[in-house]
């Protein structure tokens, strides 16, 4: 998958709002945070979820249970789950849906005969991203967040902080990313909602309805292209 790291997605919409050289906090948060919204509303929002994100794992069935903490979704959670199938939904020619409910205990699966395992196709969740600077002798959780340089990295071991240069060297971090093809709608959506300069609630839903439109026209040239093959 093509991806864009961070620091490119952020920087890009401060050169569209004309403050490319803009180091304020203040304006940088609300880029990062018109990025995390436009991403909550992105990746969801094909029927199927976008191709590039989809996730297939094999899972054990406890008692009519899948345990959705063991379906392994990569640092940043599940955004939902997309189908439960007896067979794998993307290499078999009869991936044979099962029922299934949602639940805080886990995703219940209904019927007949049920096997032993079951394939969930899900999607990940988004990345939030943080203007909190990496610090050193700093307790970190997978999943955390800092900036580093001015690139965003996310925590792939927990650890308490050295030097930056050799946590990174130990992989304890890697650079944050989202795929490439949401480049252009998230800098359209956020750099306009930016602009109006209308109050940060009615600037959010500006971007909204922004990013939905923007998203209904990657949507189209999914369905015209081969892109939409897994």
């Amino acid at each position: 998958m093509r991806t864009i790291a961070f620091k490119t997605l952020r920087d890009g919409i401060m050169v569209d709002i004309a403050e490319g050289t803009v180091t304020d906090a203040v304006r940088l948060a609300q880029v990062t945070a018109g990025i995390n919204l436009a991403l909550d509303l992105a990746y969801p929002w094909l029927a199927h979820g976008w191709p590039e994100l989809t996730r297939v794992s094999s899972e054990t069935i406890t008692s009519q249970v899948i345990n959705l903490d063991a379906l392994g979704t990569g640092y940043f959670g599940t955004t939902r789950v997309l189908r439960v199938t007896r067979n794998h939904p993307h290499t078999s020619d009869q991936p044979r849906p099962l029922e299934y409910q949602i639940t805080a205990a886990g995703i219940i699966v209904r019927g007949d005969d049920l096997p032993a395992t079951a394939y969930v196709e899900h999607i990940d969740a988004p990345p939030v991203f943080d203007n909190t600077a990496w610090a050193t002798s700093t307790s970190y959780a997978v999943g955390d967040v800092r900036l580093q340089g001015n690139d965003g990295y996310y925590c792939t071991t927990a650890h308490t902080s050295g030097t930056f240069a050799t946590d990174l060297a130990a992989s304890r971090w890697a650079v944050l990313k989202v795929p490439a093809f949401l480049n252009i709608p998230i800098r359209t959506a956020v750099a306009a909602s930016l602009r109006g300069g209308a109050g940060q609630d009615q600037s959010r839903v500006g971007l909204i309805q922004l990013m939905e439109r923007q998203l209904e026209q990657v949507a189209l040239r999914y369905e015209n292209t081969s892109l939409n093959t897994y």
